[in-house]
């Protein structure tokens, strides 16, 4: 079993509905990885914008292996859609929440 941070999810996220993806992602990460893999949950980030300002984020997932390196990984719940003339992702129900630049 993969190395799991932290060891269990909080009571807060397994019990939210909306949230119900990233319980079953790390589960199946901690039963599918073996111990060489180390799986880091709710992640923050720092990032100097294009307009100077400093964005902060979280991943869901980052999973770390020495040799095989790090994937970051966001877990979406719902459908989801590119919009190529406007080079934006969207998820949500009807999927019509924009999630991120393109």
């Amino acid at each position: 079993m993969a190395r799991m941070y932290p060891e269990r999810l909080p009571r807060l996220l397994t019990d939210d509905p909306m949230r119900a993806a990233e319980a079953r992602v790390y589960s199946r990460l901690g039963d599918s990885l073996d111990d060489a893999f180390t799986v880091m949950h709710g992640v923050p980030y720092l990032v100097e914008g294009e307009d100077g300002h400093r964005h902060d984020g979280e991943v869901d997932f980052v999973v770390g292996h020495a040799d095989l390196g790090l994937l970051v990984l966001e877990v979406k719940g719902g459908g989801i859609a590119h919009d190529g003339v406007a080079g934006r992702w969207k998820t949500g129900p009807g999927t019509s929440t924009t999630c991120c630049a393109g």
